[in-house]
């Protein structure tokens, strides 16, 4: 095969979240590796003819690799183990294809053993005996690297460094819950410095969208809060950059605040929920996307718990729904403009004539 057809392949699994796995050099086959709780995928790829003509060899490398890697799936929080072949050609070649249909592997608790074999020339997977021919869009990544398609969705670069912004975040909150369990005013300060209608869109008290954030009604809530700050926001800024990462978190203060204003509810509002359903609400979107290497959770699992989140939100009092709402709305906004910002560097709009 063509150099070329594995590097586009390369990039098609990057995009839907494959990594290289780093292990020795191999020159008869690749590595990839894909976590999504409670699934752990493995995939080699090698050329057809290449395989066949060392296959032994081959198979006592790929089974070396899958059983390292069933042992350390419980350490990744993964039950299962999902290992897949992808045989490669520029033409069909019928033995192959015998071969591959005709493959039967005993069946285990843990791990599940898939052969495919696909050429450009047909365009189709064949699979082995009551094997599937489709696998979480990688049968489509194949095609379309045979094909020469350039991959829609680039994987974001993760942003190196300490979440320092998070970090600071958290050492407010914190620090302002202290210092009024150690001095007191905290009514006060919230007259002063929390969410209120009137304050805002009467007084022009714009201050109060950010500054609300900051403020908590107690322990309970501060803690709840920080949790979800610090998961989701430490992997924000890795994956946003710092800029990006306070842009969110304005963007979810604001989002949060005008729907809390807009549903006409009396009272005042505090706490950093609704930037945290801010943060919530683009990670969902980046694993959606990219897969899980960068939340540490599989899709449906952060849909769940993004909606039950919501929905639990209903059967407490005193619970500002609308910001939740609203910060959840305006994460994934952030994220679209995010992307498209991304998309125009990546990809600039070549001048006319």
């Amino acid at each position: 095969m063509d150099p070329t057809d594995l590097t586009q392949l390369h990039m098609h699994l990057t995009a839907i979240g494959f990594s290289a796995l780093k292990v020795a050099e191999n020159p008869i086959f690749s590595s990839y590796v894909k976590t999504e709780q409670p699934i752990l995928y493995l995939v080699f790829v090698a050329e057809a003819k290449t395989y066949f003509a060392a296959r032994a060899q081959a198979d006592e490398a790929m089974e070396r690799i899958t059983q390292a890697l069933a042992k350390q799936k419980d350490t990744l929080l993964c039950t299962r183990l999902i290992r897949t072949v992808l045989l490669l050609d520029l033409s069909t070649t019928g033995e192959i294809v015998d071969y591959v249909e005709n493959l039967s592997f005993p069946p285990e608790e843990t791990l599940h053993r898939i052969t495919w074999y696909i050429s450009r020339e047909e365009g189709k997977v064949h699979a082995g005996i009551d094997q599937p021919t489709k696998l979480m869009g990688l049968e489509k990544a194949v095609l379309s690297a045979l094909q020469g398609d350039v991959p829609q969705a680039q994987p974001l670069p993760a942003k190196k460094g300490k979440p320092f912004l998070t970090f600071l975040f958290l050492a407010i909150c914190i620090g302002i819950e202290c210092f009024f369990a150690l001095f007191g005013g905290k009514n006060e300060a919230i007259t002063l410095f929390g969410l209120s209608r009137d304050a805002v869109l009467q007084g022009a008290e714009i201050y109060r969208i950010f500054s609300s954030t900051l403020l908590h009604s107690g322990v309970r809530h501060l803690v709840s809060n920080m949790v979800y700050l610090y998961y989701f926001g430490s992997r924000c800024e890795r994956v946003f950059g710092k800029g990006g990462f306070l842009l969110l978190c304005l963007t979810g203060a604001v989002g949060s605040s005008v729907f809390s204003l807009l549903s006409g509810a009396g009272g005042i509002s505090i706490g950093a929920s609704g930037v945290v359903f801010a943060l919530i609400g683009a990670m969902l979107l980046v694993t959606r996307r990219f897969g899980a290497r960068y939340s540490g959770m599989n899709y449906t699992t952060l849909l769940l718990l993004a909606l039950s989140s919501l929905l639990l939100g209903l059967l407490e009092v005193h619970v500002d729904n609308w910001a939740h709402l609203g910060g959840f709305l305006s994460g994934m906004l952030f994220f679209v403009i995010f992307r498209a910002v991304e998309k125009r560097k990546e990809y600039p709009q070549k001048p006319c004539g």
